[in-house]
């Protein structure tokens, strides 16, 4: 996630302790989280390598990738989590889709506009108020909460899973046939009288 965003609603405490319930650090599972401009916010950053500390098994990397590089990394993963709170698009959620990673994230937002739920693992959530500390949003508004045993059943299920590649697969071709190029721009072609 980008420390330029708002830490509470990308989430990734969630998703360390989903995963942290989920495998123990005995197990051959490693998490990676990637934070980009962590310097901007290294209260939030400190919070991250707190809950990670005592788990080698879990990865807090505080450095920039080229877009290429970003592409790479995802589309060598085992899995994508996104336990995010809300998503405007989820540019990142999709650059895994499109690499046909397996994807874990909470079936709330922006990202269900190409999210496949035959070909992703979806986290179902509550809504509640944001609360205070996550500015721009008002405290009175409204986002989502992700089900924590849900999202650790799905961490299981992804990795004992023997059909992930093929599952991811379908959101991928979900992904490519609705939201490649060639689609958008017929589209656009259609809502221009063209």
């Amino acid at each position: 996630y980008d420390a330029n965003s708002i830490f509470r609603r990308k989430n990734p405490l969630g998703v360390i302790t989903a995963y942290r319930h989920a495998f123990s650090h005995e197990s051959d599972v490693r998490l990676v989280i990637r934070v980009h401009n962590a310097w901007r916010q290294p209260e939030d950053f400190a919070t991250l390598m707190a809950a990670s500390d005592d788990r080698p098994d879990i990865d807090i990397i505080a450095a920039s990738r080229t877009p290429e590089l970003a592409v790479a990394e995802v589309a060598r993963a085992d899995c994508f989590v996104s336990l995010h709170r809300s998503e405007g698009f989820g540019l990142n959620i999709a650059t895994a889709v499109a690499a046909g990673t397996p994807v874990i994230a909470t079936n709330y937002s922006g990202c269900l506009d190409f999210l496949d739920p035959d070909g992703t693992w979806l986290i179902p959530y509550k809504k509640v108020r944001v609360g205070e500390g996550s500015r721009p949003y008002a405290p009175e508004a409204w986002w989502a909460e992700p089900d924590h045993d849900h999202a650790v059943a799905q961490f299981r299920d992804v990795y004992e899973s023997s059909h992930r590649k093929e599952r991811a697969q379908l959101a991928q071709q979900f992904v490519m046939q609705n939201f490649s190029h060639v689609a958008a721009t017929s589209r656009m072609k259609k809502l221009l009288g063209l």
